[in-house]
């Protein structure tokens, strides 16, 4: 599919400028109250009642997976006991640093609700009526909604602190979606069990999640005016809290019309933070609870208005920020990973992804999905921990895919370099990703969201699989976003392959980054070169340091060299750590060896290779199953690596 050359740059080299609207210049407030005063609206997905749509959805090629899935887990969670989220398990955060013992079964209780409920939409048997009641009893009961993590507290005490407004995280407002969708699957049944149960649930949702962002002044942080890092948090929780206050304020559109005007400039902000070239800065695990979110938030908005946000669609920024997801897939279920992004998802949301491509009109993004549906994606399929792990808005976006996938054939691009984020991506046969080699390399800085110290970090796929790589985000703790953060072997410059010189690794901070010397989109040699001398320290002497990477798509060959130049010409004690998953067959000083790839090298040896303990850490043991280190050493002020596929 050719090359994305830059997506910022101009003939030159120059810098596009883009202009973005602002949201509230789609619409004026008066104009949103006036659309919202229809209390039919639009439906996000059909209601249970809707017999014919449920029964399609079940014959949908992809559909029907998750339809068997999802009844096959009403089945085997019906009549067990509901997960414990006691306070012995909340007060751990602060007592411990542990966050999982609270948050498996906070998000466990929420996805058998949404398993229960969609059983029962798929089956219309009444079977699960009493489980969805019981589910709607737990969660209705539960002194806070949000994360023990994200709370408000007087340490040492680890009971969070009664404020006068509810705190409103991402999982707060996610609850109050799930509960709103859950019902409008079900209204009529929920009715005959208990019209009090709804009308406490509506309560509940105003008054824990509408009226803290209705308080002027006093929202939450990322709601506020003059927030000075918007992140992830604010579509997430506009997406989220706008679905719920369109149906617990169906009958109040004046009301429902200011909060979407708050959340208009919310909105702004995020998408301000973006960079031209639409790349999220958080890695591609991100894009889903970041880019996915602002989607669905503006898609729902925009349907709900009856086309007033027709034009947002049409901005180049959007459509940049849209098909950055298919842009950073390597092969099958593998992104470019980068700061806390891990490399392997399973959980995508195909839904969600055909939808905003249908939006923008975007052949790339839908013939991806379709190509991910014709696959089967069957270890994502048969994973029931990814499956669960997908948000009910994941699962009701389904209803957006077609019925059948045989057209719109998908071959990603050549070369996709986003030049504000400094990501090279270059593929051998971009017809099929899983023949070749595939590399990567980002630039950047050490202070982007989620941040890893991973400035020049280079990574390397061969036949559709991955063979140097980041080992990414490990299970997170209190000490993740700590102070110690950077102490954390998969967070600090340790755990990345720029060079360590004479004991010093790169720093965290927005002053430590790259700046790219050199751009090259050759179509049988594209490479890129960075100066990396600003990611040390100054006490490292480093007076000059630049890597170049280059991928021969001729000869399928990954080619690195570094050159180090020292203030203190006598000292230059260079080390280089390569992570791989693939336990290599044979090394030497020249070279190592896999069944599907060889690596040489030029002025550097390899002085060991070791397997890294994982300390049993879920969430690196899920994408790798292991991984080894590969120590290169040299005193020389440059050499080269070259990776060769078989």
């Amino acid at each position: 599919m050719g090359i994305l050359c830059g997506s910022t740059l101009l003939a030159g080299g120059e810098k596009e400028s883009i202009s973005m609207p602002s949201l509230q210049s789609f619409a004026t407030l008066e104009q949103l109250t006036e659309r919202f005063k229809s209390t039919d609206g639009v439906r996000r997905f059909p209601p249970c009642s809707d017999r014919k749509a449920w029964e399609n959805f079940a014959k949908g090629d992809l559909q029907k997976m998750y339809a068997l899935y999802l009844i096959n887990a009403a089945k085997a969670d019906k009549n067990m006991p509901w997960p414990d989220c006691s306070i012995k398990h909340f007060t751990q955060f602060i007592r411990t640093g542990n966050r999982t013992n609270y948050e498996v079964p906070y998000f466990e209780r929420r996805h058998r609700l949404i398993t229960f409920a969609f059983a029962e939409c798929l089956e219309n048997k009444g079977e699960y009526i009493e489980e969805i009641a019981e589910g709607l009893w737990h969660i209705l009961a539960e002194p806070t909604w949000v994360l023990p993590a994200h709370e408000r507290y007087n340490p040492p005490d680890p009971v969070p602190l009664k404020c006068k407004n509810e705190p409103v995280d991402l999982f707060a407002s996610q609850t109050g979606l799930i509960l709103t969708a859950v019902i409008e699957m079900l209204e009529p049944q929920l009715q005959a069990y208990s019209q009090a149960l709804i009308d406490r649930i509506k309560k509940e949702i105003i008054q824990r999640v509408i009226v803290p962002l209705e308080a002027d002044g006093e929202e939450p942080w990322w709601l506020q005016k003059e927030i000075k890092f918007p992140s992830n948090w604010i579509p997430w929780c506009c997406s989220n809290s706008f679905a719920a206050a369109v149906y617990v304020l169906k009958d109040d559109p004046q009301r429902l019309a200011k909060l979407v005007w708050k959340m208009h400039s919310a909105v702004d902000k995020f998408i301000g933070v973006y960079k031209n070239d639409g790349a999220c800065d958080e890695g591609p695990q991100y894009w889903t609870p970041s880019v996915g979110q602002m989607f669905q938030f503006m898609d729902y908005l925009n349907r709900r208005t009856n086309g007033l946000y027709d034009d947002f669609f049409k901005q180049p920024k959007i459509r940049r920020m849209g098909e950055f997801i298919t842009d950073l897939n390597l092969t099958g279920n593998y992104y470019l990973n980068y700061s806390d992004a891990q490399a392997k998802m399973t959980n995508l949301s195909p839904g969600l992804i055909y939808s905003f491509g249908e939006n923008l009109n975007s052949d790339l993004m839908k013939s991806f999905v379709l190509n991910y549906i014709r696959k089967a994606n069957i270890e994502g399929m048969t994973n029931a921990q990814a499956v669960r792990s997908l948000s009910i808005m994941d699962y009701l976006m389904l209803f957006r895919l077609p019925e059948k996938n045989d057209s719109l054939k998908f071959q990603t691009r050549s070369l996709s370099y986003f030049a504000d984020r400094q990501i090279f991506i270059a593929r051998q046969n971009p017809e099929n990703p899983e023949q070749g080699v595939i590399g990567c390399i980002k630039g950047g800085h050490n202070n982007e969201g989620h941040n890893h110290n991973d400035v020049a970090q280079f990574t390397v796929y061969v036949n559709g699989k991955p063979l140097i790589v980041d080992a990414g985000a490990g299970t997170y703790t209190r000490k993740t976003f700590s102070a110690d953060r950077y102490s954390i072997w998969w967070i600090g410059g340790m755990g990345h392959n720029a060079p360590q010189i004479n004991g010093h690794y790169q720093m965290a901070g927005i002053e430590y980054h790259a700046k790219i010397k050199e751009f090259n989109p050759d179509i049988d040699s594209p490479f890129i070169t960075f100066d990396i001398t600003k990611i040390y320290r100054p006490e490292a002497g480093v007076k000059e340091a630049v890597r170049k990477f280059t991928v021969d798509r001729k000869n399928g060959k990954v080619i690195v060299n570094d050159t180090v130049s020292m203030l203190n010409s006598n000292s230059n004690k260079i080390e280089l750590k390569l992570f791989t998953p693939q336990k290599p067959v044979s090394f030497d000083d020249n070279s190592v060896k896999w069944n599907d790839a060889e690596m040489s090298l030029e002025n550097i040896k390899c002085a060991s290779v070791n397997e890294i303990d994982l300390e049993n850490d879920a969430k690196l043991v899920s994408v790798w199953g292991k991984l080894y280190c590969i120590t290169l050493t040299t005193e020389l002020n440059n050499y080269k690596i070259e990776i060769t596929s078989k």
